[in-house]
């Protein structure tokens, strides 16, 4: 009886092992690429409808990029942190929330349960086989329909959308978008494509988010394309500074600050504003 080479079965079983690792890093591989998220829409929000509303024609706004709940001084991850800005008690609170840099649907869901509003993620993209980045909002005004945008091309150095809202307030159709502007080759592009979707919605009109624009604080880092869109007519932005603002069109600011209990590595912007 003649046994089988042991230098034969050793080939066999490297070539084997070599197969599946290959396999493995194809797969790994496969789950780091980020993928963009294609155009969704829906008539709700995820969560118990409000059971309040603005009672007038004041509406308190706000926009935050969450940085996903790490703060910018101790890079700790603190949700809890997070919706206290949120929450903005010495306001009275928001009526209406968009935030960037949310790190999954998972994570605006407890951010909208710890606010008790609803809430609606918007992935810009995928990851690991799951859609973990994104964009979000959080509202008790009633909402009549959603739709997610996507803004990047392919050739973009990350994926961007844009989520447009629209709610009922003071007895109008609310139109309402938001966004996270990229800072690199697609930046103008995508300036463009929301200013010109904002300018084409019927008012009253809210557009706000992170447009990744340095701070006005010298003449030297003014956005020239953002102020050349800003100052189109009819534009109010009553925020006026840093990288996440509001802009309005047939509302008018009152009020306008910032939030920052180290939540972010950005403050939270907020206004109060009245349907002209």
């Amino acid at each position: 009886m003649t046994a089988t080479p042991v230098r034969g079965r050793r080939f066999t079983a490297a070539r084997v092992a070599l197969f599946l690792l290959a396999i493995a890093a194809l797969v790994a591989w496969d789950g780091y690429q980020k993928k963009p998220a294609g155009p969704a829409e829906g008539d709700q929000l995820v969560g118990s409808p409000p059971t309040t509303a603005p009672t007038d024609n004041l509406l308190r706004i706000a926009t935050f990029n969450i940085n996903g709940c790490v703060g910018g001084n101790d890079n700790r991850y603190n949700l809890d942190r997070t919706v206290a800005a949120l929450r903005g008690a010495d306001l009275g609170g928001f009526d209406l929330m968009g935030l960037q840099e949310v790190h999954g649907e998972s994570q605006a869901a407890s951010i909208g349960e710890g606010l008790h509003l609803p809430h609606l993620f918007a992935p810009v993209e995928s990851q690991w086989w799951h859609e973990d980045f994104g964009n979000a909002a959080l509202t008790d005004l009633p909402v009549e329909y959603w739709q997610r945008i996507p803004l990047s091309s392919n050739g973009a150095y990350s994926n961007r959308n844009i989520l447009l809202l629209r709610a009922r307030f003071a007895g109008e159709t609310l139109n309402i978008l938001i966004t996270h502007i990229d800072r690199k080759a697609d930046r103008i592009i995508e300036l463009r494509t929301v200013f010109g979707l904002f300018a084409s919605l019927r008012q009253p009109a809210i557009l706000m988010g992170d447009f990744n624009s340095p701070p006005d604080t010298t003449v030297t880092k003014i956005d020239p394309t953002l102020q050349e869109l800003i100052q189109s007519p009819g534009i109010s932005d009553p925020v006026g500074e840093g990288y996440d603002r509001i802009f309005l069109r047939g509302m008018s600011g009152l009020r306008s600050g910032h939030i920052d209990n180290g939540a972010s590595d950005h403050p939270l912007a907020w206004t109060e504003v009245k349907i002209q």
